[in-house]
């Protein structure tokens, strides 16, 4: 173009500044999504000796070790619930949450030659690595139900609660947030590598600021509003008064919780947008 022409015949520029998904090309690519959730099954179990049984001894090797900690040695009252399946309804939620989160942040570091070689929606990535972890819960929450059935045959009375109906709600709202989550992450650490030396230790923490082995009932009032703001909170306590028709939830909570995952999701699309369009410079 001549130097002193004031305009550029073409300008292209995205029709909107804000990032948003396109359904109709994430359709196209549809058949993508499909082999990349078969390629983090297979890569999961790679030169392993048990292969899928992992699915089953992760869950009930923690599950163990909660109760020898918890129950054999801190005593923590768990009611009228066998301690094993009390803290195995709260493992199978949170193992996801944070295998998903853990799994999305390092999408743009794990898959930089990729995004550098061949277009196709980025986003695509981490709804394989969410959608695998699905697969994975679908299948220790079948487990649970098994040691569900095997308790009430022995004569436990547990008897499921009103949010049974809501149980898919809950394990929608629990992805949508591990995957806004997780998108937050990634995008924060193509910039910041401090991220992610940061993001496992956070995580860690984060477990304890939820009731995973502990009912929220015996959370101390100065601690109460502090594991309430966790929006994991009110679905981990709405999916055991499910199952066990024990826990203690409000309508209130459990809609700060819906707000708050809605927003985390949205953030982390937009963040998530922003970033992959140079990421493969900042990578």
């Amino acid at each position: 173009m001549p130097s002193e022409a004031k305009e550029w015949s073409w300008e292209i520029k995205p029709a909107t500044n804000i990032p948003h998904i396109n359904l109709k090309e994430l359709w196209r690519y549809k058949d993508l999504l499909v082999r990349l959730v078969k390629r983090d099954h297979v890569v999961s179990y790679r030169q392993t000796i048990l292969g899928p049984v992992w699915v089953f001894l992760e869950p009930l090797i923690a599950t163990y070790v909660y109760f020898l900690i918890f129950t054999g040695i801190m005593k923590v009252p768990t009611g009228n619930i066998p301690p094993a399946i009390f803290f195995l309804s709260g493992i199978v939620i949170w193992t996801y949450f944070s295998d998903t989160v853990t799994g999305i942040s390092y999408t743009f570091y794990q898959n930089a030659s990729i995004f550098g070689k061949v277009y196709f929606p980025r986003i695509i990535v981490p709804m394989s690595i969410a959608i695998s972890k699905m697969s994975r819960l679908g299948i220790q929450l079948l487990m649970l139900v098994a040691m569900y059935i095997f308790f009430v045959a022995k004569g436990v009375p547990l008897r499921p609660g009103i949010y049974m109906l809501l149980v898919p709600v809950l394990i929608l709202f629990t992805a949508l947030y591990s995957v806004g989550v997780g998108l937050i992450l990634a995008a924060m650490a193509a910039r910041y590598r401090d991220v992610q030396n940061l993001m496992m230790f956070v995580i860690r923490l984060l477990m304890f600021a939820t009731p995973v082995f502990y009912p929220y009932s015996l959370v101390d009032e100065k601690y109460r509003l502090l594991i309430g703001l966790n929006p994991l909170t009110p679905i981990l306590e709405a999916f055991r008064i499910a199952l066990f028709n024990s826990g203690s939830v409000s309508l209130v909570h459990m809609l700060y919780s819906a707000v708050s995952i809605i927003i985390t999701f949205i953030l982390g699309i937009i963040l998530f947008g922003r970033v992959e369009q140079n990421v493969v410079d900042t990578v």
